[in-house]
């Protein structure tokens, strides 16, 4: 089993992918989840529950497939699977490494690379510690 630590971007740090260094443009969320498959990335919404997250804002895109959603409790890990999300990482709400106090979640997987963390996503095998 493999602990990680995970650390989320925002959309608005998102801009910062690009070919060549130059950044893509996103218009809407939309654009946002398209990029992301272009660059073979995960797609994963953090602060969905919050006054400015995906859930208040827009309610629930049902035409996009995220890749999981990020949820920091109990609480709102359930909330979500009620609303129709299955996957799911878990997060602290760090944005950089310095912000980093601990362990959030573990991944069960039998190598720590982006392939096999998203496998192990999508075969549910990422707990938060309050499960453990």
């Amino acid at each position: 089993m493999l602990e990680i630590t995970c650390c989320m971007m925002s959309n608005s740090e998102f801009h910062k992918f690009g070919i060549d260094g130059q950044p893509e443009k996103l218009d809407s969320l939309e654009d946002a989840v398209r990029a992301a498959r272009k660059y073979d990335s995960l797609c994963v919404p953090a602060h969905i529950f919050r006054s400015f997250g995906l859930i208040t804002q827009l309610g629930i895109p049902p035409e996009i497939e995220f890749d999981g959603v990020e949820v920091k409790n109990p609480r709102e890990y359930e909330t979500a699977k009620k609303l129709g999300f299955s996957r799911f990482l878990f997060g602290m709400d760090a944005h950089t490494p310095d912000e980093l106090e601990g362990i959030a979640c573990t991944v069960e997987t039998e190598k720590r690379d982006f392939e096999h963390l998203k496998t192990a996503l999508y075969k549910g095998k990422v707990f938060p510690l309050w499960q453990h």
